[in-house]
């Protein structure tokens, strides 16, 4: 993914602050779903729409259609695979499924600063998703706090570190550097 034009980036940032409860109240209302699942096919749509080059954001109605669309085709995926879901105590996952406290590691990946994992742990009857370096002094991130089940699990660990190479730092950090890019590009 390119880096997006300053112009764009300002573009974006007014749409969304102009259209993002909006897209929010739609999405609601077409899909039956938790606000939770709305919130992240809404949040996925706009993440979206700033890589999706090709949208283009100078005529009003053309932005807001493709999110729409977008975030409802997103949310109703989120909404079967929340139905789908097992739970996770009842899965593969022993220590964590049988109530102990003992620190999983699920997934590794590489950044130039070195190789990161991903660990899961009970903590208070919640299931929690870290970010850890392995091999190099670096922070833990803290990536989920309430995972409610394994498929939702496995989801976040893969799409986490996927997204964390193909940024080349914890995809919090390039979550975080997109955002700011937005706020920025709005003042």
């Amino acid at each position: 993914m390119s880096t997006p034009s300053s112009d764009r980036l300002a573009q974006l940032a007014a749409l969304f602050v102009k259209h993002d409860a909006q897209l929010h109240r739609v999405v609601g209302r077409r899909v039956a779903a938790q606000p939770a699942t709305v919130a992240d096919a809404c949040s996925d749509a706009w993440t979206q729409l700033l890589e999706a080059e090709h949208v283009d954001l100078t005529l009003p109605w053309r932005p807001l259609a493709w999110l729409t669309t977008t975030a409802v085709r997103e949310a109703w995926r989120l909404n079967e695979l929340e139905r789908r879901a097992t739970p996770v105590s009842h899965g593969d996952l022993d220590a964590i499924a049988n109530g102990d406290s003992t620190l999983v590691e699920l997934k590794r990946y590489r950044i130039p600063a070195g190789e990161r994992a991903i660990k899961a742990q009970r903590i208070a009857g919640h299931v929690a998703v870290m970010d850890v370096p392995v091999d190099h002094a670096d922070r833990v991130y803290l990536i989920e706090r309430h995972v409610e089940s394994q498929a939702e699990l496995q989801g976040v660990v893969d799409a986490y570190a996927q997204h964390s190479e193909a940024a080349g730092v914890p995809a919090i950090l390039a979550t975080l550097r997109t955002a700011g890019e937005l706020a920025d590009a709005f003042t």
